[in-house]
């Protein structure tokens, strides 16, 4: 219950009577000095702007230096490209003349034919077979070498 009264205790002691008013807002000067000037400015006429109408050449110089050195930083186009396509060189092919090229002729009359190998000789035959069982037995002994023994039985 006490709880209820303290809810309502507002409400009751404001019936009939008016409502707060709200603070009154600051007005604004009516004049300001201007401090690039030093003038006295009327801040209430919306069309006295602070700020300057048109830029000075001095400042359209310097904005452009900076767009330029932007443009140059970044690989893009600066502020002075002409159009916005891309710039391509026309590529005007001349026209080839044809040229008149005689075949050569060859002469065969002194060519020569490859001539085949000859047969081996039974003399050579046995020299390759000699051949290939030295070889044979030298492929044997390296691998012992490298293989054989307590060598070889660890390396498995």
């Amino acid at each position: 219950m006490k709880i209820d009264e303290k809810l309502f205790e507002n409400i009751i002691d404001n019936l009939g009577k008016d409502k707060k008013e709200k603070p009154a807002k600051k007005e604004k000067p009516h004049y300001m000095q201007n401090l690039r000037n030093g003038k006295l400015e009327d801040v209430n006429n919306p069309r006295d702007s602070l700020y300057p109408a048109e830029a000075t050449p001095e400042q359209v110089g310097a904005l452009a230096e900076r767009l330029e050195r932007n443009a140059q930083m970044t690989g893009g186009k600066g502020p002075f490209s002409k159009t916005d396509k891309p710039v391509t060189k026309l590529i005007i092919k001349k026209k080839q003349t044809p040229i008149n090229i005689q075949p050569i002729k060859i002469n065969y009359d002194n060519y020569i034919a490859l001539t085949p190998l000859p047969k081996p000789s039974a003399e050579s035959l046995l020299r390759e077979q000699n051949f290939q069982i030295l070889k044979k037995e030298n492929d044997r002994s390296i691998f012992n070498r490298e293989f054989g023994g307590i060598k070889g039985l660890i390396k498995k």
